[in-house]
C-alpha cells in the first residue's frame, strides 16, 4: 500500500481517493493549481453562503451565527494545491478537465507531473 496521495505506476496515474487508474496516454495536460489567500477566501465564502442560506431562510440571526462558522471550517479544509488533469475521453466529448486530488504540499504533485511528462515522451 502506498502512503502517497497520487503516484505513477505501470503507465497509469493512481490516486488514493479513486479506484480507477488514469492511463498516461489519455492525459493531454497535467498541472498544479495553487490557491492563494484571495482564491481560498472566495471559495470559502461561496461555500459558506450556499450552505448557510437555508438557515437565513429559517431565521436571519441563526444564519448570521452559522455563516462565520461555515466560513472558518471551509477555509481550514480548503487545500492549497490541487492537481488538475485534462484527459481525452473520446471524439464525441473531447477533452475534460478535472481536479484529481488536492493537498497542502506541492512536492508530491511535482514528482507525478515529471513522471507523466517523461513517460509521455517515450
Amino acid at each position: 500500500m502506498h502512503d502517497r496521495i497520487v503516484w505513477v505506476e505501470s503507465g497509469s496515474v493512481y490516486c488514493r481517493k479513486s479506484s480507477i487508474p488514469m492511463k498516461v496516454k489519455n492525459i493531454e495536460e497535467i498541472y498544479v493549481k495553487e490557491y492563494d489567500l484571495k482564491n481560498k477566501m472566495k471559495r470559502s465564502s461561496l461555500i459558506s453562503l450556499v450552505f448557510s442560506f437555508p438557515f437565513f431562510l429559517i431565521h436571519p440571526f441563526i444564519g448570521a451565527f452559522i455563516l462565520p462558522i461555515l466560513f472558518w471550517g471551509s477555509y481550514k479544509l480548503t487545500k492549497k494545491y490541487e492537481l488538475r488533469v485534462t484527459i481525452f475521453n473520446n471524439s464525441d466529448i473531447g477533452c475534460v478537465e478535472s481536479g484529481l486530488c488536492s493537498s497542502n504540499y506541492r512536492d508530491e504533485f511535482d514528482d507525478v507531473i515529471l513522471q507523466v511528462k517523461l513517460s509521455q515522451q517515450v
